[in-house]
């Protein structure tokens, strides 16, 4: 995703959020999930948030089947997800995804 991506599902996306990963998601040109991620530097420095985004790219991966065919979704992490266990961290993001409308798998 290219930054005119990330601006169209900003503005035109829909917003769930949890204590650790805030999720947009809109319909997307394409029929396959396309996703990006935004992990500031509120969440650390350099190392912890490459980290963290590594964390969610395979979160995500696991949790991919439920990801609505067709939507582009940003990722964006929250402070609290440095610390947290990746059992929590794929919860949230499950959560976050249902709350976005870009989930529809059965758990």
């Amino acid at each position: 995703m290219v930054r005119r991506d990330f601006d169209r599902v900003f503005r035109s996306g829909r917003r769930g959020a949890t204590h650790l990963v805030t999720a947009w998601a809109a319909p997307g040109p394409c029929a396959g999930v396309r996703v990006g991620f935004a992990v500031g530097r509120r969440v650390g420095k350099a190392v912890t948030r490459n980290r963290v985004r590594r964390r969610l790219r395979e979160a995500l991966r696991l949790e991919l089947e439920g990801v609505r065919p067709g939507t582009d979704v940003v990722l964006s992490a929250r402070p609290g997800c440095r610390d947290a266990e990746f059992s929590e961290l794929r919860e949230a993001l499950r959560t976050a995804l249902k709350r976005a409308g870009a989930w529809v798998g059965s758990a």
